[in-house]
């Protein structure tokens, strides 16, 4: 096979994960892999859906993170611990038992929201208003024109408390929704394979020789590290 001298990379642009600025936790782990490699990444910005449907079509070489799936080669390792999270006022729900718990309450996200449970879009299991940005739906809680506000928990935790000050703590609770292993995707294809594999060599050099500094970067973004394991 030809020697790998770039690869297209589709994906969205999430605040502290795929950053334009090359900021992110997803853009500095796939620039590290590509540096020790000697290869160029070309990065297209599309909807996320679009982004699988581009690697599934051979269209990009890699994108992610994605629950485990048979649609793709994926990498060995995680890429991050996803957890879901659930901001409720307090008093709402005196038992948590997941998303049945909410089926009976209003819910906010922000726009294009996007989450499963148990293979289920959480958009037809629960009654959820997409807002057009996290600070406008988590204070739709705080005001009490909404019962909860659901997101991503990193994501969410850094609203809550970039905006503490203006609400009462006391009057609120965060459950977790679900908690999932995300990786990243590639075609599959002899090309898709042998880039997962590159990618797998160099998330492993990364955590062997800066693995402080990797939980570092998790750890500023409120990203669950996920647990690295190696042959």
């Amino acid at each position: 096979m030809a020697e790998i001298k770039e690869i297209r990379w589709a994906t969205p642009e999430w605040v502290d994960f795929t950053d334009k600025d090359g900021s992110g936790l997803y853009s500095q782990i796939v620039e590290y892999v590509a540096m020790d490699a000697g290869i160029k990444v070309i990065r297209e910005d599309v909807p996320w859906e679009r982004a699988l449907d581009m690697v599934r079509n051979s269209q990009a070489d890699m994108t992610g993170g994605e629950p485990p799936s048979d649609l793709y080669y994926q990498s060995k390792t995680p890429i991050v611990k996803n957890v879901e999270s659930v901001l409720v006022r307090r008093g709402l729900v005196t038992d948590w038992h997941g998303v049945d718990t909410l089926k009976e309450l209003r819910g906010v996200s922000y726009l294009g929201y996007d989450v499963f449970i148990d293979g289920e879009n959480l958009i037809n299991l629960v009654s959820l208003m997409g807002v057009q940005d996290r600070e406008a739906a988590i204070t739709m809680v705080f005001q009490g024109r909404a019962d909860y506000f659901i997101d991503n928990n990193g994501q969410m935790m850094e609203v809550y408390e970039r905006l503490q000050g203006t609400f009462d703590p006391e009057e609120f609770q965060i459950f977790t929704l679900t908690e999932s292993l995300l990786y990243m995707c590639f075609p599959k294809t002899e090309r898709g394979r042998e880039i997962r594999d590159l990618f797998d060599r160099g998330m492993k050099k990364m955590y062997d020789e800066r693995r402080e500094e990797l939980r570092a970067m998790y750890r500023s973004i409120g990203a669950g590290f996920p647990d690295h394991q190696f042959d």
